[in-house]
């Protein structure tokens, strides 16, 4: 997943967040609704840093500095945004003074809109194709068009020729990629690669105990219980001596064999052809 998959996934989880009418069950998504600017996106950044974070206040802006935040931690995402703020024309200018301000979008930018009195609404990018672009908004509706103080985290989509695009704030998600994965992730796939090492090793072990030859040097427990009568009769009968040590190396495949035979009645017989 890269880093702007990762913002936009956790964008589309807030989809249907409704504004609440006072400080009352901020993280359920549509109760206590109302229109008094209380959300947990206010809150949660008020939080972090009270000195350039209103709450409750417009928070659309706020919206997408909170995305940052969940998807790269507080540190990232005030390096990514160049600092905080929630108020749009701020966030702008930030924007434009480090050479991240375009007049065409990609996916994971920052849209800004205007009114007759300038910058007034923002929202994140999520697509982009040749005549539309798609955005995810905080404080806005699902009504047609911009909807700058509506209340809900909504799905949108605006012709890119529309003239209440002020423009879109690019965060270098760079230097996110440069970190390879985010660190939450790689411990979580650090911790999966451990656990398939030890599956392999399981798994390794279990065929060099299948693949390996069993060899049988003694009658002991080791050897089959249906096995021994016809070894130690082979052995009384001076047939099956071992080696200078006195050990049988007997595979499966020799043991069946043996007792095959004996079943057969083969070790019951002089080689002289009478019985023993």
């Amino acid at each position: 997943m890269t880093a702007i998959e990762k913002v936009i996934s956790i964008a589309e989880g807030e989809v249907g967040y409704l504004e609440k009418k006072n400080g009352n069950d901020l993280y359920s998504k549509t109760g206590n609704a109302g229109f008094n600017n209380y959300t947990k996106y206010g809150l949660e950044m008020h939080q972090l840093y009270p000195a350039v974070m209103d709450y409750p206040a417009p928070w659309c802006d706020a919206f997408f500095d909170w995305l940052l935040v969940q998807a790269f931690g507080k540190d990232k995402a005030w390096e990514l945004l160049h600092g905080f703020d929630d108020y749009t024309v701020e966030s702008a200018d930030k924007y434009r003074k480090h050479g991240e301000w375009f007049s065409v979008p990609k996916a994971g930018d920052q849209i800004f809109f205007r009114n007759n009195s300038g910058i007034c609404h923002t929202g994140l990018v999520i697509k982009v194709t040749d005549t539309t672009v798609y955005t995810i908004e905080g404080n806005t509706s699902s009504a047609e068009g911009v909807v700058d103080n509506g209340g809900c985290v909504s799905r949108k989509s605006y012709a890119r020729t529309n003239t209440r695009i002020a423009g879109y704030g690019r965060p270098n998600y760079a230097i996110i990629e440069e970190d390879g994965l985010m660190s939450k992730e790689y411990d979580e796939l650090d911790k999966k690669i451990a656990e398939l090492d030890d599956k392999v090793g399981e798994l390794t072990e279990t065929v060099k105990q299948v693949t390996e030859k069993m060899v049988y040097d003694y009658i002991d427990e080791n050897m089959p219980g249906w096995a021994r009568p016809t070894i130690q009769k082979m052995k009384d009968k001076g047939l099956l001596l071992g080696d200078e040590e006195g050990r049988l190396g007997l595979t499966d495949e020799l043991l069946r064999i043996f007792v095959v035979n004996d079943r057969a009645g083969v070790y019951d017989h002089r080689w002289d052809g009478g019985q023993s």
